[in-house]
């Protein structure tokens, strides 16, 4: 049986959403939490366990992983006019200026956000590769394949039945804290956190 599974990593709370694929239709089958250890192998057999007494007889099992604005480094940066090719490269050699991470150990993607006649903006996510393949690493002991990775907010944006083509905050509230990202044209902007457990308040 084929499986797919829409995962969102906060801290150590994972929430999933479980896929059944019936020909070529998926259909949901379970939505769950879990709280994975901060150690890479009892996380791998934590999900392992968790796959074992959720999904019946699985042949193959993926996933999208989501991962908080929190652990990532956004900044929308002004290049002059340069070839598309050399684009990734001058992007490179930004990433000082974007995120505390060597830049041997980062991984990251852009997206042209505007052109102008002098040149263009374009929207920079820098990750560290080390933590990222580490996680990685954990799914894929766990026989699971992670086919992409995203930003909450991105996936959010691209599943909710919403408009997003003007300035959007979004809150992302867990009980360690809460996620704040501002959008445009539903792509991450801006990002800040707070920790903490939250509280609830009943107005009547």
């Amino acid at each position: 049986m084929n499986y797919f599974l829409g995962v969102e990593l906060n801290g150590s709370r994972l929430k999933i959403a479980a896929f059944k694929k019936n020909g070529q239709v998926l259909e949901l089958i379970k939505l769950e939490s879990l709280n994975l250890s901060n150690e890479s192998n009892e996380a791998s057999k934590e999900l392992t366990n968790w796959i074992n007494r959720s999904l019946t007889e699985p042949t193959s099992v993926k996933a999208v992983l989501t991962v908080s604005e929190s652990t990532l480094y956004i900044k929308e940066l002004e290049f002059p006019k340069i070839p598309q090719e050399k684009i990734n490269e001058a992007v490179y050699w930004e990433i000082p200026s974007i995120a505390p991470v060597p830049q041997s150990d980062a991984v990251y993607d852009w997206q042209i956000t505007s052109n102008t006649k002098d040149g263009s903006k374009i929207l920079v996510i820098v990750g560290k590769n080390s933590s990222i393949q580490n996680l990685i690493l954990t799914f894929r002991n766990a026989q699971i394949d992670v086919v992409a990775i995203e930003p909450s907010s991105h996936a959010f944006a691209r599943i909710a039945n919403a408009p997003f083509d003007t300035n959007t905050l979004v809150c992302l509230v867990e009980e360690q804290g809460t996620d704040f990202i501002i959008l445009k044209n539903g792509m991450p902007h801006f990002t800040t956190s707070t920790t903490g457990s939250t509280q609830s308040e009943v107005v009547s």
